[in-house]
């Protein structure tokens, strides 16, 4: 049964829909380049630049200088071996940002089951028109099917794991399933 209370209500939804519908005609109208500004930073990453987001719930890691003492040995490793990179446990590209600065052209597959990383790593790929890189939305394992991720915060925590005992279980508070393949 329709009420004064639920009518009011669908007037203020309906209200608010067309208020939505309004700003996006009028930033449709600006040709989004208002939006890119306002939500894209420029950063360069081994001298080239890339557009990133500004505000993200999941920003991509871009800083080279993060755990700067595997640096010389990536270098290394990079030099000594060719073909595809293989990432697994992405996160917010704190790796990948390494790969962009020794070998930005080499091949690129990445394994995230986190989905808003995930999710942040393939507008990054998008942004930057990045036609050698892949972020596969799942994690590795010794088997398919459905893992529990622990984590210590939030939805792109770069401390979740799926290995039990890699850390104290006092050291995680929360943790959801993830998908996972064999790998």
């Amino acid at each position: 049964m329709m009420t004064a209370e639920n009518s009011n209500q669908i007037v203020r939804r309906k209200r608010g829909e067309r208020a939505q519908i309004k700003m996006l005609r009028i930033l449709r109208s600006l040709g989004g380049k208002l939006i890119q500004s306002v939500f894209r930073r420029k950063v360069t990453v081994g001298g080239r630049t890339y557009a990133t987001s500004r505000y993200s719930a999941t920003p991509i890691d871009l800083d080279f200088e993060h755990e700067s003492w595997i640096n010389p040995i990536f270098k290394a490793v990079l030099e000594a071996k060719t073909g595809a990179f293989i990432d697994v446990g992405v996160n917010r590209g704190q790796t990948f940002c390494k790969l962009l600065y020794f070998a930005p052209d080499r091949p690129y597959v990445g394994f995230e089951p986190q989905v808003s990383c995930a999710y942040a790593m393939e507008r990054f790929i998008e942004n930057n028109d990045l036609r050698n890189t892949i972020v596969i939305p799942v994690g590795l394992a010794d088997k398919a099917g459905l893992c529990r991720i622990m984590r210590r915060s939030g939805i792109s925590d770069s401390t979740a794991s799926i290995v039990t005992g890699f850390r104290p279980e006092s050291f995680y508070n929360k943790s959801s399933f993830i998908p996972i393949m064999k790998g």
